[in-house]
């Protein structure tokens, strides 16, 4: 996903004064202007996409062309609005019919991408004494997505001479069939585009941790529209060196079974992804430790004792079994200092000196910022602990796990609620981070005052 910035650069306009002489050239450059500043505007605050209408269907081809085009590939896509991402209004008023030639010639499949693009008048031949001209656009087939292109549809074509199809379920087209799934919708834009990176081993299956991560991002977009999440999880293998990607990627996961066997290269990785300002989020799972049982056990002696509170029969009985509950508690406390024990082991590896206890205090943004938490949640039977060094953050507890689907059908609204927001705490962190450790930094490019377009040196030639 890209999100197109307006050019940093000043405007031009004209400075009319009488007796001026107005040619053609001044009367160009001045429409150009208005546009700009219009183009500038929509940059800055919207986000490309439709409008309205630009549906797609299939269609018969035309009834003079060749038999041999009578192929069945023949898509209609209907009169609509559409803003690209420069600013630049797109009208389609009348149906507009396209053959798709794409071929998949092979491997399992292709995907290719119908999309619209605005064609500025001046860019094409006219006849001579035209004095008007219309805005144009253009419908192009593709294999790839451009900044500027306006997504319409996509098709999954299979190997062979396919067929279009309509999608009997429009919410998961079948391969050959139109898939408006992806179509984007022009709104206001969001204040940033929060992006995720996981630490994978390759010579093992995915963790259930993706999966929950590709929920949290799309929880981001209902939830928390002022941030948008970056749907591509990039995958950073244990063996292999870190790229240009990582320091890209505002948050980077990682179980803590993985710290173990960090290689040299990938510490080094590592420790320019955190002087970059990206958050490293080291997350150790409860569910498979003996927290998991104990945490259990502790939920039922809690239960038990809540139930018989006022019976007298069990009063003696009491005291043992609070015993033992504080003694589970000692137990899974323990549990907590060793992991929060282990990122010290890690920042000596990454040659970075954690400063505090780790302790996320009242007013710290992963408890803020969008949503108030004044303590954490549980994660199912177990508390959850979160622990906080600027760039790394621990979680002890598997809170990825209710960020996605419960097959079960155990866990209420609530739970998942207050987890996707916990989530979107931790995301935002890690966005906000990023960006201002990236602000400080500043540019390896100077600029002299000379030629720059402030009005600084004389202001302050005009000071006393």
């Amino acid at each position: 996903m890209q999100r197109f910035s307006p050019a940093i650069r000043s405007f031009e306009r004209l400075q009319a004064s009488d007796g001026l002489l107005i040619t053609a050239d001044h009367w160009q450059r001045t429409q150009t202007y208005h546009r700009q500043r219009q183009n500038f505007y929509y940059q800055s605050l919207h986000q490309a996409g439709i409008v309205s209408g630009l549906g797609v269907t299939l269609a018969k081809a035309p009834a003079d062309i060749d038999a041999r085009f009578r192929d069945g590939r023949w898509i209609q896509v209907q009169p609509g609005i559409a803003i690209d991402a420069q600013g630049n209004p797109i009208v389609v008023t009348e149906p507009y019919r396209f053959q798709v030639q794409s071929r998949c010639m092979a491997g399992d499949r292709k995907t290719v991408y119908i999309v619209l693009n605005y064609v500025d008048p001046d860019e094409l031949r006219h006849p001579a004494g035209r004095d008007w001209v219309k805005e144009m656009f253009r419908i192009v087939e593709k294999t790839t997505l451009d900044v500027l292109d306006v997504e319409l549809c996509r098709i999954h074509l299979t190997p062979g001479e396919q067929k279009l199809l309509m999608a009997a379920d429009v919410f998961a087209p079948s391969p050959n069939s139109l898939d408006l799934t992806y179509r984007q919708t022009s709104r206001s834009a969001p204040e940033g585009i929060v992006s995720i990176a996981h630490l994978v081993d390759a010579s093992a299956s995915l963790s259930a941790a993706r999966g929950g991560l590709t929920y949290l991002l799309q929880a981001v977009n209902a939830l928390y529209p002022s941030l948008l999440g970056e749907p591509t999880i990039l995958n950073v293998p244990l063996d292999a060196l870190t790229g240009q990607r990582l320091l890209q990627r505002d948050l980077l996961y990682v179980s803590d079974d993985h710290l173990p066997h960090l290689s040299p290269a990938l510490q080094s990785g590592l420790r320019n992804y955190l002087k970059a300002g990206g958050v490293l989020l080291v997350a150790v799972d409860g569910e498979n430790s003996r927290q998991a049982e104990l945490g259990k056990i502790r939920q039922e002696l809690l239960t038990a004792l809540a139930e018989a509170e006022n019976d007298p029969s069990v009063a003696t009985v009491r005291g043992s079994v609070r015993t033992e509950i504080a003694a589970i508690e000692t137990e899974m406390n323990q549990f907590v200092e060793k992991s929060r024990l282990s990122i010290a082991t890690l920042s000596h590896q990454l040659g970075i000196y954690l400063h505090g206890s780790g302790d996320v205090s009242f007013d710290h943004p992963l408890r803020t910022t969008p949503f108030l938490f004044s303590r954490w949640p549980n994660i199912g039977t177990q508390p959850l602990h979160l622990f906080c060094w600027g760039g790394i953050v621990l979680m002890v507890g598997d809170l990825a796990q209710v960020w996605g689907p419960d097959k079960d059908g155990t866990r209420s609204r609530e739970t998942i609620r207050t987890a996707h927001e916990l989530g979107i705490n931790l995301l935002h962190y890690a966005w906000r981070r990023r960006q201002l450790v990236q602000l400080q930094q500043g540019s390896s490019t100077e600029i002299t005052a000379s030629s720059t377009d402030s009005l600084t040196d004389q202001a302050t030639s005009r000071s006393p």
